[in-house]
């Protein structure tokens, strides 16, 4: 009779120990996802978490998510008994490195079965862009359009030179030249001969 009843008080304890006859939720978290994909400094990325529970409803849990230990996202939500939730939340990314963290009852307030799929961590990492590059580009631009610049006022003033040139050689207006004063006077000395000589 002792040992039938030990037998018994045995089984007993067997079945309370039994894995899934404890009562209680497990609550977990879908992997992150982030929009764009391929994201640049001082995009806005939306990320995108489903809450999963495996269990019975459970009326308030408390949902964080964070950015570089920033807590952006603070809400309790409820959750219908084996059924999922999706949270969003959105922030800029104003570094080249962000590390998105989201967690499920932080602070352990609900009968949860197992805690260690109570979190999700997503790593956002960007190339900074070499600012270099552009500066050399917009030096070398500059150094093009006065190059081009000091070209087009040397073609100007060589013209001009020579146009001066050209006209120096001309005589003015009014004036005459030393062969044409000369040939004037023999036609005036021309002319008085031959009107001395009259009928």
């Amino acid at each position: 009779m002792p040992a039938l009843l030990n037998g018994a008080c045995l089984l007993l304890l067997l079945l309370v120990a039994l894995p899934g006859q404890a009562e209680g939720n497990d609550l977990s978290l879908d992997p992150i996802m982030v929009t764009p994909k391929e994201p640049e400094k001082g995009d806005r990325i939306a990320v995108v978490f489903v809450v999963e529970n495996q269990g019975d409803k459970v009326d308030q849990v408390l949902v964080e998510g964070r950015v570089n230990n920033r807590t952006l996202l603070s809400r309790t939500i409820s959750v219908e008994a084996d059924n999922a939730t999706a949270l969003t939340f959105s922030f800029e990314l104003d570094s080249t490195v962000a590390i998105i963290t989201v967690v499920v009852d932080p602070y352990q307030e609900v009968n949860d079965t197992d805690r260690t799929n109570n979190h999700q961590v997503h790593a956002i990492e960007v190339e900074e862009k070499d600012k270099g590059a552009g500066m050399l580009l917009v030096i070398v631009g500059l150094a093009v359009l006065g190059g081009g610049l000091v070209a087009y006022m040397y073609v100007i003033r060589t013209s001009s030179v020579e146009g001066s040139g050209a006209e120096g050689q001309r005589p003015a207006p009014g004036r005459r030249n030393d062969e044409g004063s000369k040939d004037e006077a023999r036609d005036g000395d021309r002319d008085g001969k031959e009107a001395g000589k009259g009928p």
